[in-house]
């Protein structure tokens, strides 16, 4: 009997977000393209925050999220290195302790300058895995790279890390983090992040987007994966969430 209840209350909580989802994509928003754009993001983010809690209610922030991304969405590029990102910190770190991975680096930057392409996947991008094979160590771990005084390791550069930076930035501050322009005119052109090559007054930059359309796919993904994880493991995902009179949760005990 509690495998029937758990699984009729996962679908009913599963089913009310899919609905969420739904008037998130359609919605009118006011504001121009750019301004829609981006409170879809933050409806979209809260929606990953939201179901993150029922599977890591006792992790931080940024644990919890990462967590969630790598567990239950599809994002097959999550645990790839931006390289545009590892770039410029190489630029930062100590030459001969660096060398070896500045060799591999700019090796991987100057393919993408032969391309000849304003826009490149990150299929591109270089896996953490062999990042952290030449990044130099100190005492068995990776060695991070200090810059005005903040401690850089090679993780905070990873996808699933940079997704939470991003986050952070539209759920805290309401704005984009880089220059980054949304994708094209076909709908494939939206669902997939990639770079795309900005001139600047002081330099060039290959900016890195994640447009809309991906954190449509990702809520939807993530809405499947949790679906199947609650019902296999008898979690009623009401539990995670405060409901009653009280707004302090354990006063409606």
């Amino acid at each position: 009997m509690k495998k029937i209840k758990t699984s009729q209350s996962v679908k009913g909580f599963i089913d009310f977000f899919r609905g969420k989802l739904e008037i998130i994509r359609s919605g009118d928003f006011p504001g121009d393209s750019q301004e829609k754009v981006l409170f879809q993001k933050i409806l979209y983010l809260t929606m990953i925050d939201t179901l993150s809690n029922v599977v890591y209610p006792q992790k931080r922030n940024r644990d919890r999220v990462v967590s969630f991304i790598q567990e239950f969405s599809d994002w097959r590029y999550r645990d790839r290195v931006s390289l545009p990102h590892l770039i410029r910190i190489l630029e930062e770190a100590p030459g001969h302790e660096f060398s070896e991975l500045q060799k591999f680096a700019f090796s991987c930057f100057d393919e993408w300058t032969k391309l000849k392409d304003d826009k490149i996947d990150l299929s591109r991008d270089p896996s953490y895995e062999l990042v952290q094979k030449l990044w130099p160590k100190y005492r068995n771990k990776l060695k991070p790279i200090k810059i005005e005084g903040f401690s850089i390791k090679p993780e905070f550069i990873r996808h699933d890390h940079l997704f939470y930076a991003y986050r952070n930035s539209l759920v805290h501050e309401l704005r984009e983090l880089g220059y980054g322009i949304e994708g094209g005119p076909s709908e494939e052109d939206n669902d997939e992040p990639f770079y795309h090559y900005m001139k600047h007054d002081s330099g060039d930059s290959w900016e890195l987007v994640y447009p809309l359309g991906f954190f449509e796919s990702m809520c939807k993904a993530v809405l499947e994966k949790l679906e199947d994880y609650c019902i296999k493991n008898r979690v009623d995902p009401y539990h995670s969430f405060t409901f009653g009179t009280y707004w302090i949760r354990e006063l409606n005990r």
